[in-house]
């Protein structure tokens, strides 16, 4: 099983990054290079709308909206000023941050992590997989399995590699799997298999999920084009949620192997989760962030051995972005003069 972890992932990436980083012409004014973290699909369903409706382009930018894969490391090429942005993930950029690279997280598209485990239906609690076998992927073994192993007493011998292939899952009543909330259980539901589905975030994970991350070279050089890709892709989110029709049809053009119906069932999961405008985001706006989450995840990076010493997470994010927009937020929702100079102040200085 590899266990690199993601201090050494990082650390490799900015290893890799450094002789690419020089000869780059800077971009031109209004073109905005943003890369997702895989394929088209409806888990980055605000992008793709936001770009399928014009709002990039209303917003004066021409956006090139970049997909990842799994030969492509999106940290890698916003390291080597390759694209302006990216979608990343809290546990990358502290453990980014504890490698002394110069990352920011600007804005948090889901209020928690769509990642949790699949069970069969005889499961009621994660406290009841001590005697399971669970498969972990190579990502996963860097992120939620050290929390979840910690927090419900599990152990590393009880995992096995997960590659994507749920025949084992499906074979064996007995073993549980890693996966997303938009994806693994739609995929048994296919197969006619009942499942239950534990997702992290309802149980006190505390990372975000599907953030935009970039450069303190981009906020300083950038600032206006970096705050104008925010605010559109924020509000591709909002009108994602009221109808996918016109990102959905733009990620089936690009990821032709995305089914109707899975996209149709992801975006009922992200809703019905209010994974974008629940939360924090009810009130101050989607993409909102909090210093308490931030602290939380450092916290948890450092109690599950991920990290070691004090991590400087306030450098991890900027709330400049994010803290006048108030997308989505409830209209009857006021913010005090105190949370809003909490959440102006909160964070990276650009």
């Amino acid at each position: 099983m590899n266990r690199m972890t993601r201090r050494t992932f990082v650390g490799r990436c900015a290893a890799l990054a450094l002789p690419l980083a020089g000869g780059c012409a800077p971009p031109r004014d209004g073109y905005f290079r943003f890369m997702t973290s895989w394929t088209a699909e409806p888990e980055h369903g605000g992008f793709y709308q936001a770009a399928a409706t014009g709002l990039y382009s209303a917003a004066g930018l021409e956006v090139d909206l970049r997909a990842g894969g799994a030969q492509i490391n999106p940290l890698q090429m916003l390291l080597a000023d390759r694209v302006d942005a990216i979608l990343g993930f809290d546990i990358q950029t502290l453990l980014g941050i504890a490698n002394q690279l110069p990352i920011v997280t600007v804005a948090a598209c889901l209020q928690s992590d769509l990642q949790g485990v699949m069970t069969h239906p005889d499961v009621a609690s994660l406290s009841d997989l001590k005697d399971r076998t669970i498969l972990v992927n190579a990502t996963g073994n860097a992120s939620w399995w050290p929390w979840l192993r910690t927090r419900y007493g599990l152990r590393d011998d009880q995992t096995r590699p997960y590659s994507d292939n749920l025949q084992p899952f499906f074979a064996a009543p007995r073993i549980a799997t890693g996966g997303y909330l938009t994806s693994e259980p739609f995929r048994a539901e296919m197969a006619h298999v009942p499942v239950n589905f534990f997702r992290f975030g309802d149980l006190g994970y505390p990372p975000y999920g599907a953030t935009i991350v970039t450069t303190r070279s981009v906020i300083r050089r950038r600032p206006h084009e970096l705050r104008q890709f925010v605010r559109a892709s924020l509000e591709g989110w909002r009108d994602y949620l009221a109808d996918p029709s016109a990102g959905n049809a733009m990620i089936r053009r690009l990821s032709p192997q995305v089914s109707a119906a899975q996209m149709t069932y992801a975006v009922g999961r992200i809703k019905a989760a209010q994974l974008v405008d629940g939360g924090d985001a009810k009130r101050f706006g989607i993409g909102t962030m909090s210093a308490e989450r931030w602290e939380a995840t450092a916290d948890m990076l450092a109690a599950t051995g991920l990290t070691r010493g004090e991590v400087p997470w306030q450098e991890a994010f900027t709330t400049l972005f994010v803290a006048d927009l108030r997308i989505g937020a409830a209209a009857s929702n006021k913010v005090a003069p105190r949370d809003r100079a909490a959440l102006k102040d909160g964070g990276a200085s650009a």
